[in-house]
C-alpha cells in the first residue's frame, strides 16, 4: 500500500524503499517521523513549503486510518474470513500509534536519546 499510486500513501514511498519487515512499534514511530522530518529539511533546501511541526505528518497518518477503514469495509464485502480484514486492522494500529506518540511528546521513546544511556 505504502508504494501503491494512493495520494495518501505516497508520503510513506521513502519508507517502503527502505522497509523493515517485523518492525517493532519503536522502530515504526522513529522511522516514519525521522522520515517525514528529513523530507521537511529537503523541502526548505530547495525552497518549498516546509514545516518541522508533526501536524502535517499526524493529518497523514488520520487520513490513512480512514483510507483502511473503507479497505477493510470493502475487503469484507467479498470475504468471508478475516484474514484481509485483520491484516488491515494491524496495519492501522501502526497509525494510529504514531498520532499517539505525536500527541504524548514521545514519552515511550524519549529514553532512546537520553546522554545516560
Amino acid at each position: 500500500m505504502a508504494s501503491s499510486d494512493c495520494p495518501h500513501f505516497e508520503f510513506l514511498s521513502p519508507l517502503a524503499k527502505y522497509h523493515l519487515p517485523f518492525s517493532t512499534m519503536e522502530e515504526t514511530v522513529v522511522r516514519s517521523t525521522s522520515f517525514y522530518l528529513l523530507g521537511q529539511h529537503l523541502n526548505e533546501i530547495k525552497g518549498n513549503e516546509y514545516s518541522y511541526n508533526l501536524d502535517g505528518l499526524k493529518q497523514r497518518y488520520a487520513e490513512i486510518e480512514l483510507v483502511n477503514k473503507w479497505i477493510a469495509k470493502r475487503i469484507q464485502t467479498i470475504s468471508s474470513g478475516d484474514a484481509g480484514k485483520n491484516a488491515i486492522i494491524c496495519l492501522n494500529t501502526f497509525a494510529q500509534m504514531i498520532s499517539h506518540q505525536i500527541d504524548s511528546e514521545f514519552v515511550s521513546i524519549e529514553s532512546i536519546f537520553s546522554q545516560d544511556t
